[in-house]
């Protein structure tokens, strides 16, 4: 019992170890060195060693954090010296015109560089763009009529179906509404989903639908934007949910209740986004899928 105790010793100075060096290597990393070659250095000492080190599932939800974090102050992938934003932005700000034409936006948001109040340092060839400056349709809060037992009833989603920050098609209720009232909330391919109400932990969370058109429409505690074809969605919705986000949203909510504060349109489309190159979106994304595929190793290991 005597050498039972000793090795339970062991385990537990052991584990303490561990969890002090997972916690200070993500927090080496969230608070990223001045010198790009330090931080280089401490990036991957950290993605070498933390897959072997992280054993909990509290440290795998740091370690998503972290990467999202990285993701959005240009940190994950290399820049191109010659890849600016401005023919990006020109892009967007025509398809914003032609959405205003057609009635889809109520007006074009200027796409006045946000000169002051920037969160953090981004590379030189990016830009800090008001949210509401790449959408070209909505905002649209949604509806919420009574629930039914009608089989052939619209399908409304309900907001566990966005919590997580990916559509959960399972979360959902038949409502009473007759078609033609449910045809302008009909989801679409692409539409963007915002929770407009709930805790402060989950205000603002956006979620892509990526499944059957039409098949469901969205409640009156969500919002939907649709993005311009000149964006990378993913890439938009990977800044929407990284942590400098996630804290804009969960201090602009307000309400009586604590237990479901809210934003508003006005709020959404004020949300500071940090905006690369578009090749370069694609990159950090496709480095973002990378690493998050070993985060979901590590959580099927444990």
């Amino acid at each position: 019992m005597a050498l039972c105790d000793q090795l339970e010793a062991a385990r537990m100075q052991r584990e303490q170890c561990r969890e002090r060096l997972v916690a200070a290597s993500l927090q080496r990393l969230n608070q990223p060195s001045d010198e790009p070659e330090a931080f280089r250095s401490d990036a991957r000492f950290a993605l070498q060693v933390l897959p072997s080190l992280t054993s909990t599932p509290a440290q795998i939800k740091q370690l998503r954090q972290t990467i999202l974090n990285l993701a959005v102050r240009g940190k994950l992938v290399e820049q191109d010296a010659e890849d600016y934003i401005e023919g990006l932005l020109k892009k967007v700000q025509e398809d914003q015109r032609k959405a205003f034409a057609s009635g889809a936006i109520k007006k074009p948001v200027l796409l006045s560089r946000l000169h002051e109040d920037r969160p953090f340092a981004i590379p030189p060839q990016w830009d800090w763009m008001p949210f509401g400056s790449l959408v070209v349709q909505g905002p649209q809060n949604g509806i919420s009529p009574k629930e039914t037992a009608k089989l052939d009833a619209p399908k409304a989603l309900t907001l566990a179906a966005t919590t997580t920050g990916k559509l959960r098609p399972d979360f959902f209720k038949a409502v009473d509404l007759k078609p033609e009232q449910a045809m302008p909330y009909r989801l679409a391919k692409g539409d963007l989903l915002f929770q407009r109400g709930n805790t402060r932990e989950y205000v603002g969370m956006a979620a892509i639908y990526d499944i059957q058109p039409g098949k469901y429409i969205f409640p009156d505690l969500m919002i939907r934007v649709r993005l311009s074809d000149n964006l990378c969605l993913a890439y938009v919705h990977l800044a929407l949910t990284s942590p400098p986000l996630r804290d804009y949203f969960s201090a602009m909510a307000t309400g009586s209740s604590e237990t479901m504060p809210k934003i508003n349109q006005g709020i959404l489309c004020d949300a500071p986004i940090p905006l690369p190159p578009l090749a370069e979106q694609h990159r950090i994304v496709a480095k973002v899928d990378e690493l998050m595929a070993i985060c979901d190793q590590l959580e099927q290991q444990l």
